[in-house]
């Protein structure tokens, strides 16, 4: 009845956890409603709703359930979504094994265009091992983010929502496709990247028909089929249909949907347990910290580390990662605090260092090492899924204390990275934590006093590659034959090329030497030389890599908005190419080679004009998937929070493109308080204060508690309203609310630069347009010079906060003011 491929197809989909579901009105043909009655078909449904409407009149055949609906909602909506739910609502205690089977199996997802209560009744029936949550795509419900539930789409919307927010028929169903509505833009990408099975159609119904026709045709001869397998069940199908859906590379399985479940899902059971169990451990997503002794098990594999791919844990089993001098004088620093047993803290190290120069190898190595030494060593970096206030929970329960942890790509953590770097020194005091971090962001986010008076604290750099690392490296790429255009070279001569890199990062020298050529150039030529359908889809593989995030197909699909099997094509040879690879962490999820490459594709990104479609369309795509109440606990919602914040835009876009960015995000992120933050944010930048203050505060609303920066960018926007009108009446209330609020950040226990620098720039700015008494400026300036000095304490490395307080003390003895200005303790402040 079925080939003998569909079988093991199904099964290797199943283990991976990737099979969508698609049903249709037959699907539920056969179950028993709350009446006794079997639930009725679209057209018994559209009779019942006429015999109670207009009983006096014989019913029309020709007549559509979404006519009949529509003229009887006219007359009473109450009493019609009654009705409908009536005879919608499943009975539980009837429910059959083979529709039990379906709701167990492990579904990536279901869409449905059903609106009967079909997951409560399995729900309250079985318990199923993934609990199914009813998403309604006509109520805009937000999609959880766990793959520990089976989430249900209802592309007509629910019981929940009748009357007035269900779809029946075409006519509504185009209606909403022709607004642009976002669960099918979904539903659209995944078709084309991921296998559906569907159930329970005639194919007769034209919605179906439009979804499958979203596949669209294979394209040219010279195109592969990429486009994964579908399968249609359904007892019968003409010959012309049939040849239509091979066109859409979709197989028909001449079954009903109860047949399938016993002679097919049934032969799945093995197959069922282990995409259940992977689904259940949240699709491979990293937890909130892996011990270094489990991470070293990773089965070995072939990687191109040594032609610039990431590191990975089997580079440093394997030893493709060299040991550098460096490695070996921190390792030894580690193990000298480590044994050291007279009871002290053990604090904190910093590893710092440019993008590329080899970080997070080295944190790798010496977890490798310390692990060797049986030392308990926890790793942890900024792919993890759970937020800071998890992953403290999760240290906390654990039954043995680690004697290391260790924080890769701890910038990742932005502004909380010193409030979770110091609580996890005080939950784990005789632990020692090792963090990397960017040299570019070390001293915004780290400052001197941080971790307080009694937590030992150093500071590593990165140092350029030394002769023995040269060495070491040009031996161990003669020993994997990655010597490229070396080979063929004196030892002298090789030398001598290292060098003329070791300055730079560790990548940067390791490609320029063995390419011949520079790293920018190697890189520009590579993205110059795709084709259109290669780069629509590199550039929002590129973006998100910079941004720490991994995508699916059914990602980049859904980003590019433009989708074909000849996308699928150009993502293919994207992979052979060795341009993406995928992701260690999560299957089937890919990424560019390294980082350090995907950042330095910015640039060429915007100047060819390409930047502002594939950074809104991947937006829009996270905004769509992911939840605002959790979106900081997942990678794709961290670049999310990444790609919206204004400075990030302005350096792509000018101030009116950046405008009709975040215009045409809007109708995906208005729940989300930082759209409205960042949004905010530049509209204060450009001047234009009420719509600031309008759409802060939104942000204020939306957000429950206290937020640093949202109360920073309303105070900065209030001094800016205050200095725009400072004759106003109520220009000194503004000054006086906005003074309050910084002056509460800055005393916050996880302050950050930010108050300090407001404070100081926009009251100086107040001071030079608000205030014209001589001794009132004096007293004023004098408090802003003690509270920016507090901040440069806190922050000495800080540049802005250096260059102002430089400001503050010229506008100061410009006043005629021959005193030194005071500093916090009321002691004189020694002068320039």
């Amino acid at each position: 009845m079925i080939g003998p491929h569909v079988i093991p197809q199904l099964k290797r989909h199943a283990e991976l956890g990737n099979l969508v579901l698609f049903t249709g009105a037959g699907f539920s043909r056969g179950l028993t409603n709350t009446l006794g009655e079997n639930l009725p078909d679209s057209d018994t449904l559209a009779q019942i709703i006429w015999s109670e409407f207009y009983p006096n009149d014989a019913f029309d055949p020709a007549s559509t359930l979404a006519d009949v609906y529509d003229a009887a909602l006219t007359l009473n909506a109450s009493k019609l979504k009654d009705l409908v739910a009536r005879q919608l609502t499943i009975d539980s205690s009837k429910t059959p094994g083979w529709l039990v089977r379906y709701f167990t199996f492990p579904w990536n997802k279901v869409y449905t265009l059903n609106i009967d209560s079909t997951v409560g009744a399995i729900n309250k029936a079985v318990h199923p091992p993934r609990p199914l949550v009813q998403i309604s795509c006509t109520a805009e419900q937000q999609p959880p983010t766990s793959t520990k539930v089976l989430p249900v789409y209802c592309l007509n919307g629910t019981i929940d929502d009748l009357p007035h927010k269900v779809t029946f028929g075409f006519t509504q169903y185009s209606k909403r496709l022709t607004q642009g509505d976002q669960s099918y833009m979904q539903l659209s990408a995944e078709i084309l990247s991921n296998p559906f099975v569907y159930i329970g159609t005639k194919l007769n119904e034209s919605s179906l028909w439009q979804h499958i026709e979203l596949r669209k045709d294979k394209g040219g001869r010279d195109f592969l089929e990429m486009r994964p397998r579908g399968y249609l069940v359904t007892p019968s199908l003409d010959k012309p249909k049939q040849l239509r859906l091979k066109g859409f590379n979709i197989e028909w399985i001449p079954m009903t949907g109860e047949e399938f479940s016993d002679q097919v899902l049934a032969q799945l059971e093995e197959a069922k347990s282990v995409g259940i169990n992977f689904l259940m451990s949240d699709a491979g997503k990293d937890v909130s910290f892996g011990y270094v002794r489990d991470l070293l098990q990773q089965k070995p594999a072939t990687t191109d580390f040594l032609l610039g791919e990431e590191p990975s844990w089997c580079d440093i089993t394997s030893n493709r990662a060299i040991i550098r001098t460096v490695d070996e004088e921190i390792d030894a620093q580690i193990a000298s605090i480590v044994s050291d047993r007279t009871g002290s803290r053990k604090g904190l190290i910093s590893l710092v260092g440019t993008a590329g120069s080899g970080k997070s190898t080295t944190m790798m190595r010496l977890g490798a090492s310390a692990s060797a030494r049986g030392e308990r060593c926890l790793w942890l970096d900024r792919n993890t899924s759970s937020d800071i206030n998890s992953i403290l929970d999760d240290v906390s329960s654990l039954q043995a204390n680690p004697e290391i942890v260790f924080v890769d790509d701890a910038d990742g953590f932005g502004f909380g990275l010193v409030s979770f770097l110091g609580e996890l020194s005080d939950i784990l005091p005789d632990t020692l934590i090792v963090f990397a971090i960017r040299s570019g962001v070390y001293d915004k986010l780290v400052r001197r006093k941080a971790f307080g008076p009694g937590v030992p604290y150093v500071e590593r750099t990165m140092p350029p590659l030394s002769d023995c690392d040269i060495d070491k490296l040009i031996e161990k790429l003669t020993q994997e034959k990655r010597l490229g255009k070396l080979r063929g070279e004196s030892i002298e001569r090789q030398r001598r090329i290292f060098k003329d890199y070791s300055g730079k990062q560790l990548l940067v020298a390791m490609l320029s030497a063995t390419l011949g050529e520079k790293f920018e150039d190697k890189v520009l030529e590579e993205y110059n030389q795709m084709d259109k359908d290669m780069r629509r889809a590199y550039c929002v593989l590129a973006i998100a890599t910079a941004y720490r995030c991994s995508l699916s197909r059914a990602d980049v699909v859904a980003a590019v908005r433009d989708w074909d099997n000849e996308l699928l094509n150009a993502f293919e040879s994207l992979v052979r190419r060795h341009l993406i690879v995928e992701d260690r962490t999560r299957p089937l999820y890919y990424k560019v080679r390294h980082r350090v490459i995907a950042e330095r594709l910015m640039g060429e990104i915007h100047a060819q004009g390409h930047f502002i479609s594939a950074m809104v369309g991947l937006a829009a795509h996270a905004a769509l998937s992911e939840n605002p109440e959790t979106i900081r606990k997942t990678a794709k919602g961290r670049m999310l929070i990444a790609l919206i914040n204004h400075e990030t835009l302005r350096r792509h876009m000018s101030n009116e493109e950046c405008e009709q960015a975040y215009g045409e995000l809007e109708v995906n992120m208005e729940n989300y308080y930082h759209y409205w933050l960042q949004r905010g944010s530049l509209a204060v930048k450009a001047d234009k204060l009420p719509q600031a203050e309008n759409f802060l505060s939104q942000a204020r609303g939306i957000y429950v508690g206290l937020n640093s920066l949202i109360e920073n960018e309303y105070a900065y926007m209030l001094f800016k309203k205050a200095c725009a009108r400072p004759g106003d009446h109520d220009a000194v209330g503004y000054v006086e609310e906005a003074q309050a609020i910084l002056e509460a950040l800055m005393n916050h226990p996880y302050r950050t630069p930010h108050p300090f620098h407001v404070y100081g720039s926009q009251g100086l700015a107040w001071l030079n347009r608000g205030i014209n008494d001589p001794e009132t400026q004096k007293e004023y300036i004098s408090r802003l010079i003690i509270n920016v000095e507090r901040g440069i304490n806190d922050f000495p490395h800080n540049a802005e906060l250096a260059k102002l307080i430089r400001d503050l003390k010229r506008r100061y003895y410009e006043m005629g003011l021959t005193n030194t200005p005071p500093s916090e303790d009321g002691e004189p402040i020694e002068g320039e």
